[in-house]
């Protein structure tokens, strides 16, 4: 990191620290109760300040200039992988949301079988009430144990939510089990470029606070995720950074977030009034856009597909 790029982030953890008590934020335990509250309770605050359109992810927007119909983008990559061959017969999408990537795909594949699983009560709800989704087997539960026989899908696709994972290598054994021979696990996620042991002080404290702000106890590290899913049997088949990608959201983000914290007692008894972990999400929003900016997070599109395929590990 160049020392400018570190004192823009000193003095952004500054203003943090202005509004929040970090030792809260770093000492909250991070478990499946946590996640459901952290989407129940931001619930309404995506709706209102991210994505009327019901995403719950960022948007893609290569051109560099941020359009919510970028928020599509990760359900069209996915179509990407099939579009020029023969559609997959079923799909899983893991940590489904609101709903839009599969009020995306359904219409557009009518041949396609689809299924979702959330772990948030109040996700499955509003999915199960959107008309484009009637016919899509909709589940609540936890990804590292997945409700499905094996061989069943032959794809599974999670946007933004495999950072949740608590227990990396059972999650990764759990979709590798779902898939068919030659399928394929497609991930969109941020992940860490490298061990806080590796990090400045401020850099590491940046990264841990992006982290549980955004109810994850910790991203994963990309190079050892990778090993950890050749170890459970799944191959990377490819892997693209979209950094730039997610900037313009990023950015988004960043100017709803200082025009917020710009005078801290009065951000202070607005947040006093919130959820906790609504509130929390503003640190995230705060520090994310400099965290990838200088690449201590990164945001990838990994597709692994299962050994039989004949895919080799890539690092």
């Amino acid at each position: 990191m160049t020392e400018r790029a570190a004192t823009r982030l000193r003095r952004r953890l500054d203003r943090v620290r202005r509004v929040f008590e970090l030792a809260s934020i770093l000492r909250q335990p991070i478990g499946s109760a946590e996640i459901v509250a952290y989407y129940d309770q931001c619930f309404d605050a995506y709706t209102k300040h991210h994505s009327a359109e019901g995403a719950v992810h960022m948007a893609l927007n290569p051109d560099g200039r941020f359009d919510p119909d970028g928020f599509y983008g990760q359900a069209r990559r996915v179509e990407a992988l099939w579009a020029q061959a023969a559609p997959p017969g079923d799909v899983l999408e893991l940590a489904f949301g609101k709903g839009l990537n599969l009020a995306y795909l359904v219409p557009r594949w009518p041949g396609v079988r689809f299924a979702g699983l959330d772990l948030t009560p109040r996700h499955v709800a509003h999915a199960r009430s959107q008309p484009e989704l009637a016919q899509v087997a909709l589940a609540e539960g936890d990804f590292q144990a997945l409700p499905y026989g094996a061989a069943s899908f032959d794809l599974v696709f999670c946007v933004e939510a495999f950072c949740h994972a608590t227990d990396v290598p059972r999650a990764l054994a759990e979709q590798a089990r779902v898939l068919r021979p030659g399928g394929k696990l497609v991930l969109f996620d941020g992940y860490r470029t490298r061990s806080l042991e590796a990090m400045s002080e401020d850099e590491a404290l940046a990264v841990t606070l992006v982290e549980k702000a955004m109810a994850a106890d910790a991203f994963q590290q990309i190079d050892v995720f990778i090993r950890q899913a050749a170890a459970a049997g799944l191959a990377l088949a490819s892997q693209e950074n979209l950094d730039s990608a997610v900037m313009p959201n990023l950015k988004r983000l960043d100017r709803l977030t200082r025009t917020f914290l710009l005078v801290p007692a009065f951000a202070r008894s607005l947040l006093a009034k919130r959820p906790p972990m609504r509130g929390r999400n503003l640190v995230a929003g705060c520090l994310m856009p400099l965290t990838v900016g200088v690449g201590l997070h990164s945001y990838r599109q990994l597709v692994f597909t299962t050994q039989a395929d004949g895919a080799t590990p890539m690092g």
